[in-house]
């Protein structure tokens, strides 16, 4: 009997269309930020991602050695694709073994009215912060931005 259902079940996936896929793409490289964001994304089901990979390179002056090379692959916390519109908010902070610490990176990109299938230009934003700066008038923040690129299909 589980034979049967097994086959049925075959059956059926194998007469359903097949979900497309695409894929999402950002590059970012200045004097302050070098960073790389590849990843699948469904067609279907909300535009999911799999196969997801981020990593950035922070580097500006005084940036603390845990924070220079980050590995973002699971600290995407926000992302929006509306049409060509792609915005993707990344989030780190330093666990306990240190003062606190965080970096957010925004990555916002608009679409190329003329031709939705090419590389676009965008900007991003990029937090840093580190407790242990915070004397005087010093907040203990680094603001930055600059250019950015992505690309999807």
């Amino acid at each position: 009997m589980r034979a049967a259902w097994a086959g049925f079940g075959f059956l059926v996936a194998s007469v359903l269309p097949a979900s497309a896929s695409g894929g999402l793409w950002c590059n970012i490289e200045d004097a302050n930020l070098k960073m790389t964001v590849e990843s699948g994304v469904s067609r279907g089901l909300g535009g999911a991602f799999f196969n997801f990979k981020a990593s950035a390179d922070l580097l500006f002056k005084d940036v603390a050695p845990d924070f220079r090379a980050l590995k973002l692959d699971d600290k995407l916390v926000h992302s929006w694709l509306d049409g060509g519109d792609r915005r993707l908010l990344f989030y780190t902070e330093r666990g306990s073994d240190g003062p606190h610490g965080l970096v957010e990176i925004t990555i916002k990109v608009l679409p190329d009215p003329e031709d939705e299938d090419a590389d676009s230009k965008g900007t991003y934003d990029l937090t840093y912060f580190e407790a242990d700066r915070q004397q005087g008038d010093n907040d203990g923040y680094v603001r930055l931005s600059g250019a950015a690129s992505c690309g999807g299909e």
